[in-house]
């Protein structure tokens, strides 16, 4: 299955080289573009349950593959190295007690509403990680999206694969003495 960013020139031309091998039983899904074409085809298309190959079109591709030479069959032949990424799974009780729930590639951001402070508390597979947390919002980012948001907040990126959560606050009240990335 192949997945390009339609408003990239490269990724569309490559795709079109690419067409014939193309299947309808696909065993591997290669997404040509950025990162946000590759978020947007994860989005898509996780419950597939097929592995993910990135080539890099787009600016700088953390998530993708830089390839030299344009790919033919063969390269798809190859023994590639994978990595198994997590989802994350992401809870959300409103203060009147409803609750939403939805998943999440490389991190997830629970913003406070506009003009207004947030109570957060974070739970990883049912256990209490943190007091109540009141600020702005807070971002959860796995070892991949330690490279974006969470290294724009102050994180150090993470290698890949690495099994940890980085938690950040935004504009944090309470506690006092949170530290900025943890």
């Amino acid at each position: 299955l192949i997945v390009a960013n339609p408003r990239n020139r490269g990724a569309t031309l490559l795709a079109k080289r690419l067409e014939p091998l193309a299947s309808p039983n696909p065993n591997l899904i290669v997404v040509l573009g950025g990162d946000g074409t590759m978020l947007h085809a994860i989005r898509r298309h996780w419950t597939k349950r097929l592995p993910f190959l990135g080539l890099n079109r787009g600016h700088r591709g953390f998530l993708l593959n830089t390839v030299r030479r344009k790919p033919t069959a063969a390269f798809f032949r190859q023994p590639f190295i994978t990595r198994t990424l997590p989802l994350l799974r992401v809870e959300v009780t409103t203060p009147q007690g409803n609750k939403r729930q939805t998943f999440a590639v490389n991190d997830a951001y629970l913003l406070a509403e506009a003009g207004k402070t947030g109570w957060f508390s974070v739970s990883v597979n049912s256990r209490h990680h943190t007091a109540d947390v009141v600020g702005d919002g807070l971002l959860v980012a796995t070892a991949a999206g330690s490279t974006a948001y969470a290294h724009a907040m102050g994180a150090k990126p993470m290698p890949i694969g690495t099994p940890r959560l980085i938690l950040i606050g935004s504009n944090i009240a309470h506690p006092v003495t949170w530290r900025r990335a943890r």
